[in-house]
């Protein structure tokens, strides 16, 4: 073994050199070769247990400063869907793209949802239409629909990933909807107004 292994074991040149003549030892034993040998193992002993150990603190470390973050980092896309329900990711070049905020971990999805809806449809315009003409909700990278009174934080543990992405998704109102509705409204208006005429007609035969 080369010095350049042995310093993978033991970074510090002291310890390699001690090991190096403790191996010289050996070759030429004398009556303390046996306390040399006992003293050396001892010592080595002690240098990678404090390495372990050192390991062992800086991981732990790290996993507490990831704990104690009281605000993550959140992607957002945005997806256009057809009234077939295929959704389409919009690109940059359409006004589209990622984008990256840092919330707080009680943040909840109903909340992303007006973030997004902000940042994709400025001043309720975007290229692909008005606000009023869609309906959003949100949806992970799977493609999952994330429940409006979920956490940030709680998206962070079930998923175990390092940066969350989740999906604006835009889809269209309706023109069957708004047919129909318009239809109810004036079914309702002569409706009222025939209840008047009836009523008008009564009056005047009494």
């Amino acid at each position: 073994m080369n010095d350049e292994q042995l310093r993978e074991y033991l970074p510090r040149w002291g310890d390699c050199i001690a090991v190096r003549a403790f191996a010289r030892q050996l070759s030429s034993p004398s009556d303390g070769a046996s306390t040399c040998r006992s003293d050396l193992v001892d010592k080595l002993r002690m240098t990678l247990d404090a390495k372990r150990q050192c390991r062992s603190r800086k991981s732990l470390a790290i996993g507490n400063k990831r704990a104690e973050k009281k605000e993550r980092r959140v992607e957002i896309g945005w997806k256009l869907f057809d009234a077939t329900g295929h959704g389409t990711q919009i690109r940059s070049q359409n006004g589209g793209g990622t984008r990256q905020c840092t919330v707080d971990k009680c943040t909840t999805v109903s909340q992303l949802v007006t973030m997004a809806t902000d940042l994709f449809y400025p001043d309720g315009v975007s290229p692909k239409g008005k606000v009023p003409d869609f309906q959003f909700d949100l949806q992970d990278f799977a493609g999952r629909l994330l429940s409006l009174d979920k956490t940030v934080g709680a998206l962070y543990d079930e998923s175990r990933v390092r940066l969350l992405r989740v999906y604006l998704c835009a889809h269209p109102v309706s023109a069957e909807y708004d047919t129909a509705e318009q239809v109810w409204q004036e079914q309702t208006q002569c409706f009222v107004k025939c209840r008047r005429t009836v009523h008008q007609s009564c009056c005047c035969q009494v």
